[in-house]
């Protein structure tokens, strides 16, 4: 009577690979369907590691990534790409390296959108400005509002982005309403800042702004592209109210943390699934994306 089984595995795992060709790129679909849907990227990840991150660098870069994995690992700080107008500015010692990494190697945002309909992006938790950086290649016709809550990572985001006028950096945090929070673990990694209403002794109070206050502000009717990175806020952010704004909302992608804040994945889920968006989970960080413009 089980007999069915293995055919309805087997479809889910093809309509996996299937979403993942669509939306983000057909290697990553198989990486998905060969390596973590048949539980060997614990295999790939230890024991080849070694191999297979130089590899990765060589891929992304061509012989000049064998450069850029030196400076990543030595922590320079400066990371330069011929092909690219940016520069990389990282601080030793820190998380940036780690967060460089991750977005412009293991290319977490690298989703297929129409580059000539991706205008306006909103960078919720922008760190250092590295995503920002991506998203300014990757759509050359687009503006892009980084916000950043931390002043630290706020100073080396505009460090960074200087040459890139299309950046407009914002001090504070996304928020489901405007208003104050504070920053609730000040000790933590530079990239794992959260924010909320606990206000902390001796901690600066910083502006937060919902996504229609951002809108707003910059005098925008819609945002083609919201990416949110803000250590388990997505919990408040995407309450029922948000389902006013998300109708004005193109593609959005957001890491969830549901083991730092419980509560993370069904609040996300459910304002996806309550305004029509196709959403996808995806990578080891249980990022998600989702948007019905995608579809279009």
């Amino acid at each position: 009577m089980f007999a069915f089984l293995p055919g309805l595995i087997l479809k889910k795992q093809i309509h996996c690979w299937l979403q993942y060709c669509r939306y983000l790129s057909p290697w990553l679909g198989i990486w998905t369907l060969f390596l973590k849907q048949l539980k060997i990227e614990r295999f790939w990840g230890n024991e080849m590691r070694p191999i297979f991150r130089p590899l990765r660098f060589v891929l992304c870069y061509g012989l000049q990534g064998l450069s850029i994995l030196r400076s990543v690992d030595r922590e320079t700080e400066l990371i330069e790409d011929a092909k690219s107008e940016f520069t990389f500015y990282c601080r030793p010692s820190t998380a940036d390296y780690r967060v460089f990494e991750h977005i412009f190697i293991d290319r977490v945002y690298n989703i297929r959108l129409d580059k000539s309909k991706v205008l306006r992006i909103v960078d919720g938790g922008a760190n250092v400005g590295f995503s920002s950086l991506f998203f300014a290649e990757k759509f050359p016709e687009s503006h892009i509002v980084a916000i950043e809550p931390d002043s630290d990572n706020l100073h080396q985001l505009k460090k960074n982005c200087l040459f890139c006028k299309r950046i407009s950096p914002l001090a504070g945090a996304i928020w489901f309403q405007s208003g104050q929070v504070w920053i609730e673990n000040p000790s933590a990694a530079s990239w794992s800042f959260r924010v909320g209403k606990n206000k902390q002794e001796g901690g600066e109070a910083l502006n937060a702004y919902g996504v229609d206050d951002i809108m707003e502000r910059f005098q925008w009717a819609a945002i083609d592209l919201l990416k949110l990175d803000v250590e388990g806020a997505e919990r408040e952010i995407f309450c029922e109210e948000a389902d006013g704004w998300l109708k004005k909302v193109g593609c959005v992608i957001c890491e969830l943390h549901e083991e730092k804040i419980s509560g993370c994945f069904t609040s996300f889920h459910n304002a996806m699934t309550r305004n029509g968006f196709d959403v996808i989970y995806y990578n080891e960080n249980a990022s998600s994306i989702g948007g019905a413009w995608l579809s279009k």
